[in-house]
């Protein structure tokens, strides 16, 4: 999907979180995947950023599973793109 240089803009800036472990895990994902995301990952990926710092450690960090499944399959995909750079 092509997407405007404006909305990667700020994808790449709401990764930048409170929590050094979260702007690692962010934004290694969204450096290597941003652009071969299709527009539901995408949605899902800015809807996951709309979280705060907190709930987004038990999800990417501590492993605990959203009630969402689209925030669920998001933070599978950024869970497994940190285990193949860390």
């Amino acid at each position: 999907m092509n997407k405007p240089n404006s909305q990667l803009k700020k994808i790449k800036w709401r990764c930048r979180r409170g929590m050094r472990e979260l702007d690692l895990l962010l934004g290694y994902f969204v450096e290597k995947n941003l652009n071969s995301l299709d527009s539901s990952q995408i949605s899902a990926l800015e809807q996951l950023l709309e979280k705060d710092d907190q709930q987004l450690e038990s999800w990417l960090i501590k492993g605990e599973t959203p009630d969402i499944p689209a925030l669920t399959n998001i933070c599978q995909q950024i869970r497994n793109n940190a285990a193949l750079y860390f």
